[in-house]
Order: structure tokens, then sequence, then C-alpha cells
């Protein structure tokens, strides 16, 4: 199983959601979509710390979420048991499971998360 997830300006949110996820996925990539903040840095760290976190850094100025996520795909073309995971989301220790019964299923799957907390200037946050 395979974590993508697209990240900009996320460096305290990440921290907690890799925290959360690391011991769940057979890999883990990280694209960083131009950030200036530490998001960079945080997913480096985890990177050094785990040989199955990865990490794509955008040099550029941010291209969106949707670019983000199609970057993703790309670098993970050819595999499946795909989970988009935002750097705002943060997993329970009983996910594990879950994630490998909805792998199990073998078709594409849509799961609702919410976000426990967030700062306003992030777009998921409104109504």
């Amino acid at each position: 199983m395979i974590a993508l997830i697209p990240a900009y300006c996320d460096a305290y949110t990440l921290y907690f959601c890799l925290k959360s996820i690391v011991n769940h996925f057979d890999q883990i990539v990280v694209y960083d979509d131009g950030s200036f903040d530490e998001t960079t840095q945080v997913a480096f760290c985890f990177q050094r710390q785990y040989p199955h976190v990865g990490l794509v850094v955008n040099p550029n100025k941010s291209q969106g979420w949707i670019e983000a996520r199609n970057q993703l795909l790309k670098i993970a073309a050819d595999e499946k048991d795909l989970f988009f995971i935002d750097a705002d989301d943060i997993f329970c220790e009983y996910m594990k499971d879950d994630l490998k019964a909805i792998a199990a299923i073998g078709r594409p799957t849509l799961l609702r998360l919410y976000d426990l907390w967030g700062d306003w200037s992030h777009g998921t946050q409104y109504g």
C-alpha cells in the first residue's frame, strides 16, 4: 500500500500526519509543492529515518493541489493500492486493518475523512 501526500506549507501538520501513518504503509511519497516553510525539512527528516518514505520537491512556485496529485500519480503510475492523504490528516492506530481491508476490495474506494483541527487559510476548513 502506498500513501501519496501532496503538501504545501504544511510543516506543522505534516509531522503529525507522517507520524500517524509511517508504520501502516509499505511506501509513502510526499510531494512538496513549492512550500516556503519547513515542509521539506519535516519530510526529509522522516525520509532519513524511514527508508520507505520518499520526498519529491517542486522547486518552483506552487502549481496547486490538482497538479500536485497529478505528479504523485505519475510517480506511482504502475502501482496499485494508492491512498491519497492530505498533509493535515491523522490516522488512528486501528486504521491499519481498515486500510488493508479497503485495499483488498480491489476497486477504487472513497473515504470520507474529517480534519480534527485546521487553520482557516486552508480551503478544506471551510464548510
